[in-house]
């Protein structure tokens, strides 16, 4: 298993039930990680990136507008996405099922951390967002076999940094 994904399986609350973890949350761990984010964002160009997502199917609840006339929600864990619109293209349609891409443009404030000078691959050029990301959807257009998501990102300021 990945070392992230036991991260994000906490936040998105089913971590519990990941083997090997004996009830450990990562609070510590998530944290540090979370405060990197937050600090080293301010030094991310702003550029456009974009999230691949295979084979999964947001609730219905993200497509329509709410009492505001907003469509969206927030994910909770840890938001990679990438500057390559290949990547992000290839690894929607990884598994042959259902495929959405993120397109996302970033702004003055809500900008994600360029990982590209740490990554161990370097190739996929990620951007990475930190826990509690708004995701508004604007709109959305087919390409292929794949659904294309423009959203807006809000980033959580609130976030108590190390």
């Amino acid at each position: 298993m990945c070392r992230y994904a036991k991260y994000n399986d906490n936040l998105r609350g089913f971590g519990a039930f990941l083997a090997g973890c004996k009830g450990n949350k990562y609070v510590t761990t998530t944290h540090a990680i979370n405060s990197c984010i937050v600090k080293a964002s301010k030094l991310t160009k702003v550029d456009k990136v974009y999230r691949g997502v295979a084979g999964g199917v947001l609730p219905q609840r993200f497509w329509e507008p709410d009492d505001h006339g907003v469509r969206g929600g927030v994910e909770r864990a840890f938001q990679s996405t990438t500057y390559d619109r290949a990547v992000a293209m290839d690894y929607a349609s990884s598994t042959g099922g259902a495929s959405i891409v993120f397109e996302i443009d970033m702004g003055m404030v809500d900008r994600g951390c360029d990982l590209g000078w740490i990554s161990q691959y370097p190739h996929e050029r990620e951007c990475l967002f930190a826990p509690l990301t708004g995701v508004q959807l604007l709109r959305t257009r087919v390409e292929g076999a794949t659904l294309v998501a423009e959203v807006r990102l809000s980033v959580n300021l609130n976030a108590l940094t190390i």
